[in-house]
């Protein structure tokens, strides 16, 4: 936490390192320097790791405007060949990002619902429920659809679970049909899970 004129250029090539807590120490050695400092080198980072790391200090450390250049980052870092922990914390960016800058406008929301909604579903249970909390609180015109859909298939109650614990906040976009098709899911719940009853 402490303001040193070295701290950037001392911590930022361990940004890329592969201990993740060492990248983590390196994020958190930059953050607590002034972001005009180090704003443009984090959105010109181009090595995978260190460029999340470094989105992720200004997700934290930035402004509203921050916004629009995160997204287009890391639409340019999703066109790589990306591990999937290294999705999960892209993923991460934008979630802090919208936590700590605010909700994005509507052309801003429209692109981040482009970039992710070609992802969903994916093929890990870890990279759907991020997508799925994302795209619910973007209001992506085929949440619902694409969510039933895992609702449907998931293999266990947990995953179950957490798909129709996120489509709860989904306010807009609904048929009669697919209502019908979420509540009716919850009678499933009580009647087959252990601990149902909680879902009342």
């Amino acid at each position: 936490g402490r303001k040193d004129p070295k701290a950037v250029d001392f911590a930022w090539p361990h940004l890329d390192s592969a201990d993740r807590w060492l990248r983590s120490a390196a994020r958190v050695a930059i953050e607590s320097q002034d972001v005009s400092l180090w704003r443009q080198r984090a959105l010109a980072e181009t090595r995978v790791n260190a460029s999340i790391n470094a989105l992720l200090a200004l997700a934290r450390k930035g402004d509203k405007e921050t916004l629009p250049a995160l997204l287009e980052n890391l639409d340019r870092l999703a066109k790589k060949e990306l591990t999937e922990a290294q999705s999960l914390e892209a993923l991460r960016v934008l979630q802090v990002g919208f936590i700590r800058l605010g909700r994005p406008d509507a052309d801003t929301t429209a692109e981040a619902v482009k970039s992710l909604s070609k992802f969903y579903p994916a093929k890990t249970e870890s990279l759907n429920r991020e997508l799925c909390q994302l795209l619910a609180y973007l209001d992506a015109p085929d949440v619902i659809t694409k969510t039933l859909a895992l609702l449907a298939t998931a293999p266990t109650p947990e995953e179950q679970m957490h798909y129709a614990f996120v489509l709860r906040n989904v306010k807009a976009g609904w048929t009669p049909a697919q209502r019908r098709v979420y509540l009716s899911w919850f009678n499933h719940a009580l009647r087959e899970n252990k601990g149902g009853n909680s879902f009342a």
